[in-house]
């Protein structure tokens, strides 16, 4: 009987060694072991700088067959009698889906559940020849970026491009995606994180795409990977909330997206920024483009580019001021801004080193809300070629970040109550990344405070009419402030202009009038009030610090 058993024993032994050796279920083809100093081609991963605490897990000898991974590690097999537990993998914890309504859906019920892609273990009935035959590839190591709200581009860049650009990750990592849904990536994806990979960047979906045959028995090659053919198992692949990234990099990282672009060719040339409608300077040229630019062109690839060639004239203060479409947040005179600033020029603008003015609208999206890589492209050319870009609060602020740097600014328009009784929402995105990255870009914001230059969104005009069901938008007042729309009384902006110009390419003077409390501007009936950040009662505030309203 003991002999039995010791046979037995020897059996187990030697089975457990077999599906250790062949990774599982099926067999797996040998594989190179990754050398000691990774060689060119070889992603190297410095485990120690991944955030902790459950942010990142790394997984051994896996696959990736369509939204499943599939892990032959030895240590989560159901034959090892001391198996672990798999691990709990990061998700995407919340999303709005990318609904073509022309505005971000965030302000409507119905948010979509977390998503993270499904672990199992290795088994004897896989549904491919690639999972039933795994061959892990060294040469490919798949880094899953996990962020919320990845469909919205400032979310996305906050958070998912600052914590790449924090990790220092190999530039022969392959960035993936993590889109729940099996949905596509969207330009500003792949455009973003471009410059930390040589190879393309692609969504969860692509990974684990099943291949195409080339003809000849073997799968076709795929940009993202440096295999002859496209690679389904990897020796390493990470899946992470790369969070830990602070906003202190958003500067850096924005002139990396900005060179990357330029070095590639991908760039309209300079004279397509300047084709923008500038009114002024030769009189007013009325109406918003239909794009943010007349016939983008990308740069000849067989001629240089100068990333550093100012297309501006720094006597010449130029305004951008963009246009929204959709129910929410949109400026209805732009019109009359525009005509407001040709006359200002006309009668005589002076702004610290500026004499004249010029201002243009642009759309930073296309029809239905979408920003093909075309417009974002030529998103990033319009805000190089103004001084001020002013948006009301939202996504569109931040192609601020691809502004050039020490000599450009941003207005922030928000409307009523948004900027006062609801300051700590907005505060705490663009006015504190701002600061947190030296200035570089100057942040002033334009509070509205006067209901007659105010109206309700669409949303909240809608449940008051009842065309729109009250049960299907968020009852967040904060929300309701956020979305009116708002009609600027021309005088007052082209005096909060002139403010801005003045402190545009004066950093100390700017920084001293944010210490003095005088920086930012509320607009109220009478005129302008200039004042700190999140005054919450601007008649309280007054009346308590003995502040004049400039008369406008």
């Amino acid at each position: 009987m003991a002999l039995i058993s010791a046979a037995a024993g020897v059996l187990l032994t030697v089975l457990v060694a077999a599906f250790s050796a062949h990774g599982g279920y099926g067999r797996s083809a040998p594989r190179t072991p990754p050398p000691d100093a990774p060689a060119p081609g070889y992603p190297a991963l410095d485990e120690s700088r991944l955030p902790q605490k459950g942010q990142c897990v790394v997984l051994n000898r896996v696959c990736v067959h369509q939204d499943v991974l599939v892990t032959h590690d030895w240590a989560y097999s159901f034959a090892n009698p001391h198996r672990q537990p798999l691990p709990v993998l990061p998700e995407v914890p919340g999303w709005n889906f990318p609904a073509p309504i022309e505005a971000n859906a965030d302000a409507l019920n119905g948010k979509m559940p977390g998503y993270r892609m499904y672990l199992r273990v290795a088994s004897s009935n896989e549904p491919t020849s690639a999972l039933e035959q795994p061959v892990f590839s060294n040469r490919t190591l798949p880094f899953l970026v996990s962020c919320e709200f990845p469909f919205n581009m400032g979310e996305f860049f906050q958070h998912a491009v600052q914590g790449v650009e924090a990790l220092q990750l190999d530039a022969s990592v392959t960035l993936v995606v993590l889109l729940p849904m099996g949905l596509a990536l969207a330009p500003f994806h792949r455009l973003l994180l471009m410059p930390y990979s040589r190879h393309a960047v692609i969504s969860s979906a692509e990974l684990g795409e099943r291949g195409c045959d080339d003809g000849s028995g073997k799968e076709r090659p795929v940009p993202w990977s440096a295999e002859p053919s496209q690679p389904h198992c990897f020796e390493r692949l990470v899946t992470c909330v790369p969070n830990s990234g602070p906003t202190r990099l958003m500067a850096a990282s924005a002139a990396r997206v900005v060179a990357a672009l330029a070095e590639r060719r991908l760039l309209p040339l300079s004279a397509a920024a300047a084709s923008l409608r500038w009114g002024g300077g030769g009189g007013a040229q009325r109406g918003a483009l239909s794009g943010a630019l007349a016939e983008p062109k990308r740069g000849d690839p067989t001629e240089p580019t100068d990333l550093d060639a100012d297309p501006r004239d720094n006597t010449t203060l130029r305004v951008l001021i963009e246009t929204r479409h959709g129910p929410v947040r949109n400026i209805k005179n732009v019109e009359e801004l525009l005509a407001a600033c040709a006359e200002q020029n006309e009668k005589g603008f002076s702004a610290g080193p500026f004499r004249r003015l010029a201002c243009a609208a642009t759309s930073f999206s296309g029809s239905g809300g979408r920003v093909d890589e075309e417009q974002f492209l030529a998103n990033v050319a319009a805000v190089r070629s103004a001084h001020v870009l002013a948006v009301l609060h939202g996504a569109g602020a931040v192609n601020a970040w691809f502004m050039r740097q020490e000599s450009s600014a941003v207005v922030e328009i928000r409307p009523c109550r948004f900027g006062s009784h609801y300051a700590a929402w907005p505060d705490k995105y663009a006015a504190e990344q701002h600061e947190h990255n030296g200035d570089a870009i100057r942040f002033l914001a334009y509070n509205i405070e006067d209901p007659a230059q105010c109206m309700e969104g669409d949303f909240e005009a809608g449940i008051h009419n009842k065309t729109i069901d009250k049960h299907d938008v968020k009852p967040d007042h904060a929300n309701y402030a956020r979305d009116q729309h708002v009609k600027i009384r021309p005088a007052q902006f082209v005096r909060f202009l002139r403010h801005v110009g003045s402190l545009l390419l004066d950093k100390a003077a700017y920084q001293a009038r944010r210490e003095e409390g005088r920086l930012h501007a509320y607009a109220l009936d009478q005129g302008l009030l200039f004042a700190p950040l999140g005054v919450r009662d601007v008649d309280e505030y007054r009346a308590s610090h003995a502040r004049d309203v400039v008369k406008v």
